[in-house]
């Protein structure tokens, strides 16, 4: 006759079989999250390549420079080159919030402006301030062990704010009043519609990267009302100190191209930008980044382009 199991052996298996349950792998954690193959990827402020199905805040804080622009200028009889530096700041949040595990909705709401920091600068740059909102949805395609694609689509509309000091001095000079089809202040707004393909891969748990590229329909912000089709694209390279070294800190660098901008209307197209980041990576549900970024944007009456050197501070909570 066997012998029953004594009490003792049925709790030492139940103990067991609990033990490997809490160690399997939770289906639905796997499905969400940032995380893939063991790297959680760094987000960047610049390049919005994330594939990912999350719920969060997110804002977001930058100021910077571009310094040394030269303008030609008319000033009543005389033309001279006006040199100065023009000064940046940016505000932004967000909230995303995933619905399952295959959607997830985001709203962004943010500001910016540029004003010019000495008398030659304000005068030929002026004062431009950009109040921005957009509506995004993100829907997973595919997801693997270690890489995912998704598709998004982004809704935006902008209010831009500006004022052409110089050309209006001129315009004064040269009726000999104050012109009767234009004020000091210029205000205009613009939409867009891109639709993208998103996705990122991660070869390593310290390494990983992500891409995005966008098509869709804008309004480029001029005095013409012109508008087109919109092309944008970039990639970002994320790399995370802890799985080598134990140290939580990651760093990421991000190059984007957009054909349609929001940086004001004397502004043109073909945008080029570039980012380096440092991040904190000590906890999956929240994210602390210092983003160093340089942006190259086009003026369209002149040859030179504004090079932008700023400082974005960036702060993420997730809760899935």
């Amino acid at each position: 006759m066997r012998d029953r199991p004594t009490s003792g052996g049925m709790r030492s298996a139940s103990i067991l079989v609990g033990l490997l349950l809490a160690g399997a792998p939770d289906a639905s954690a796997q499905d969400v999250g940032r995380t893939l193959g063991g790297h959680t990827f760094q987000p960047s402020g610049l390049v919005r390549s994330e594939p990912f199905i999350t719920q969060h805040f997110r804002s977001q804080t930058s100021g910077g420079f571009a310094t040394g622009f030269r303008v030609p200028a008319i000033i009543g009889d005389s033309t001279r080159a006006l040199e100065g530096d023009v000064g940046y700041l940016g505000l932004g949040a967000e909230y995303q919030h995933a619905f399952g595990r295959w959607l997830a909705v985001r709203l962004y709401v943010g500001g910016s402006g540029r004003l010019g920091t000495s008398g030659e600068s304000l005068l030929s740059q002026g004062v431009t301030a950009v109040y921005s909102g957009a509506l995004d949805a993100t829907v997973k395609l595919f997801r693997w062990e270690t890489a995912m694609i998704s598709g998004g689509a982004r809704f935006g509309s902008s209010q831009i704010y500006g004022s052409d000091i110089l050309g209006y001095v001129n315009e004064v000079i040269e009726e000999g009043g104050p012109p009767d089809d234009r004020g000091l202040v210029v205000s205009t707004d613009a939409s867009t519609a891109r639709f993208s393909l998103l996705g990122a891969w991660a070869p390593a748990a310290w390494l990983g990267f992500s891409a995005l590229g966008s098509v869709g329909w804008g309004d480029v912000f001029s005095a013409e009302d012109r508008s087109g089709t919109l092309y944008a694209g970039g990639g970002v390279a994320s790399f995370d100190l802890r799985p080598l070294v134990g140290v939580p800190v990651g760093l990421s660098a991000g190059l984007d191209y957009d054909s349609i901008t929001e940086q004001g209307a004397d502004i043109g197209t073909k945008v080029w930008g570039s980012s380096f980041g440092l991040h904190y990576t000590g906890r999956e549900n929240f994210e602390l980044s210092l983003e160093y970024t340089n942006r190259r944007l086009p003026v369209d009456e002149y040859d030179e382009d504004l090079v932008v050197n700023a400082i974005g501070f960036n702060i993420r909570y997730y809760w899935r």
